[in-house]
C-alpha cells in the first residue's frame, strides 16, 4: 500500500506542476500579446491558428480519454495492486498531455490572433478537464476495478 499511496503523490505533484505549467505558458504567452508581439498579421495565417486551437479541443480531449480507457482496461488483467498502480500512472500521464496540448494549442493561438477571448476560453475548457479529471485513490480503485 505504501507503494500505491507514494505513485499517488507523485502523479499529483506532476498534476498540479502540468497546471503551473500550462498557466505560467499562458501568462507569458498573454503577456506578449498585449505587449504587441505578433508572429503572423495576414488573414490567412490567422484563421489558420484560430481554427487550430478548437480544433485541439475536438482532437486532444477524446483521445486523452481513449488512451487513458486502454490503459486502464490493460490494468484490470492485472492483480497486484501495484502493477494496477502503474498502469494507471501512465494512463493519467496520457490523458494529462494531451489536455496539455490543448492549453498548448491555445497559447499559441493567443500569439498569432488579435483576440484574446477565443484562447482565454480553450484555456479554460482545458483547466476545467485537468480539474475533474484529478487523480485520486478513489479514481485509483473504480477505474482499475475488474
Amino acid at each position: 500500500m505504501e507503494n500505491i499511496s507514494q505513485k499517488l503523490k507523485t502523479l499529483q505533484i506532476l498534476f498540479f506542476a502540468m497546471i503551473l505549467g500550462q498557466i505560467f505558458l499562458f501568462s507569458t504567452f498573454f503577456l506578449l500579446h498585449y505587449q504587441g508581439v505578433r508572429i503572423f498579421e495576414n488573414s490567412e495565417s490567422l484563421f489558420i491558428f484560430n481554427f487550430i486551437a478548437p480544433l485541439g479541443i475536438l482532437i486532444f480531449t477524446p483521445l486523452g480519454y481513449f488512451l487513458y480507457s486502454q490503459k486502464c482496461k490493460e490494468a484490470r488483467k492485472w492483480r497486484s495492486d501495484g502493477q494496477k498502480m502503474s498502469f494507471y500512472f501512465s494512463a493519467c500521464l496520457q490523458k494529462y498531455v494531451c489536455f496539455e496540448m490543448i492549453s498548448v494549442c491555445a497559447a499559441f493561438a493567443l500569439l498569432f490572433s488579435k483576440k484574446p477571448s477565443q484562447s482565454l476560453i480553450i484555456l479554460g475548457i482545458s483547466l476545467v478537464l485537468f480539474f475533474i479529471n484529478k487523480p485520486s485513490l478513489f479514481r485509483f480503485e473504480t477505474d482499475t476495478k475488474e
